[in-house]
Protein backbone atom coordinates (compact mmCIF):
# COMPACT_ATOMS: atom_id res chain seq x y z
CA UNK A 1 0.00 0.00 0.00
CA UNK A 2 1.54 3.68 -1.12
CA UNK A 3 1.50 6.15 1.75
CA UNK A 4 0.33 9.64 0.11
CA UNK A 5 0.66 11.45 3.44
CA UNK A 6 2.76 11.80 6.65
CA UNK A 7 6.18 12.76 7.95
CA UNK A 8 8.49 9.35 8.76
CA UNK A 9 9.12 9.34 12.58
CA UNK A 10 12.72 9.22 13.97
CA UNK A 11 13.59 12.23 10.59
CA UNK A 12 15.39 14.53 11.67
CA UNK A 13 12.92 16.88 10.01
CA UNK A 14 9.63 15.44 11.66
CA UNK A 15 9.47 17.09 14.37
CA UNK A 16 9.56 20.86 12.55
CA UNK A 17 7.62 19.10 9.39
CA UNK A 18 5.15 18.17 12.50
CA UNK A 19 4.72 21.79 13.96
CA UNK A 20 3.85 22.93 10.46
CA UNK A 21 1.46 20.58 9.55
CA UNK A 22 -0.46 20.75 13.00
CA UNK A 23 0.21 24.47 13.42
CA UNK A 24 -3.84 25.12 12.66
CA UNK A 25 -5.52 23.00 15.12
CA UNK A 26 -5.54 26.23 17.49
CA UNK A 27 -7.81 27.60 15.18
CA UNK A 28 -10.14 24.11 15.45
CA UNK A 29 -11.77 24.40 18.94
CA UNK A 30 -11.75 27.12 21.99
CA UNK A 31 -8.84 25.06 23.80
CA UNK A 32 -5.97 26.80 24.75
CA UNK A 33 -2.85 24.82 23.23
CA UNK A 34 0.68 23.85 23.96
CA UNK A 35 2.70 22.56 21.34
CA UNK A 36 5.82 20.30 21.50
CA UNK A 37 8.06 18.44 18.88
CA UNK A 38 5.47 15.30 18.77
CA UNK A 39 2.10 16.56 20.59
CA UNK A 40 0.07 19.14 21.58
CA UNK A 41 -1.33 19.66 25.35
CA UNK A 42 -5.16 21.01 25.27
CA UNK A 43 -6.17 23.01 28.18
CA UNK A 44 -9.85 24.27 29.08
CA UNK A 45 -11.12 26.31 32.04
CA UNK A 46 -14.69 26.74 33.81
CA UNK A 47 -16.52 27.86 36.85
CA UNK A 48 -17.82 24.48 38.07
CA UNK A 49 -17.10 20.83 36.25
CA UNK A 50 -20.51 20.04 34.66
CA UNK A 51 -19.93 23.28 32.54
CA UNK A 52 -16.24 22.01 31.92
CA UNK A 53 -17.48 18.55 30.77
CA UNK A 54 -19.66 20.01 27.94
CA UNK A 55 -17.40 22.16 27.04
CA UNK A 56 -14.39 20.12 26.76
CA UNK A 57 -17.24 17.22 24.84
CA UNK A 58 -17.78 20.23 22.62
CA UNK A 59 -14.39 21.34 21.45
CA UNK A 60 -13.37 17.37 21.47
CA UNK A 61 -15.57 16.53 18.46
CA UNK A 62 -14.43 19.98 16.63
CA UNK A 63 -10.86 18.91 17.27
CA UNK A 64 -12.10 15.26 15.76
CA UNK A 65 -13.50 16.67 13.09
CA UNK A 66 -10.17 18.58 12.34
CA UNK A 67 -8.38 15.58 12.94
CA UNK A 68 -10.42 13.52 10.55
CA UNK A 69 -10.12 15.73 7.52
CA UNK A 70 -6.41 16.70 8.01
CA UNK A 71 -5.45 12.69 8.03
CA UNK A 72 -4.39 12.91 11.45
CA UNK A 73 -4.49 10.36 14.23
CA UNK A 74 -4.87 10.36 18.26
CA UNK A 75 -2.38 7.83 20.10
CA UNK A 76 -5.44 6.96 22.46
CA UNK A 77 -3.48 5.03 24.79
CA UNK A 78 -1.36 8.07 25.13
CA UNK A 79 -4.02 10.34 25.80
CA UNK A 80 -5.35 11.60 29.14
CA UNK A 81 -6.94 14.21 31.05
CA UNK A 82 -6.97 16.01 34.93
CA UNK A 83 -9.00 18.53 36.46
CA UNK A 84 -6.82 21.17 38.54
CA UNK A 85 -8.55 23.04 41.27
CA UNK A 86 -12.16 21.86 41.26
CA UNK A 87 -14.20 24.81 43.22
CA UNK A 88 -14.81 23.81 47.12
CA UNK A 89 -18.22 21.65 47.21
CA UNK A 90 -18.35 20.45 43.43
CA UNK A 91 -19.35 16.74 43.67
CA UNK A 92 -19.82 16.59 39.88
CA UNK A 93 -18.44 13.63 38.14
CA UNK A 94 -16.16 14.60 35.18
CA UNK A 95 -16.62 11.57 32.35
CA UNK A 96 -15.44 12.35 29.20
CA UNK A 97 -15.07 9.51 26.29
CA UNK A 98 -12.28 10.54 23.93
CA UNK A 99 -13.17 6.98 21.97
CA UNK A 100 -13.06 7.89 17.91
CA UNK A 101 -16.19 10.41 17.16
CA UNK A 102 -17.64 9.34 13.77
Amino acid sequence: MSITCGVPQGSATGPLLFLIYINYVTQASSFNTTMFADGINLHMSASNVRTLQRKVKDEIQNIDYWIRVNKLSINYNKTSYIILNRPKGDTAIFNISMLRLS
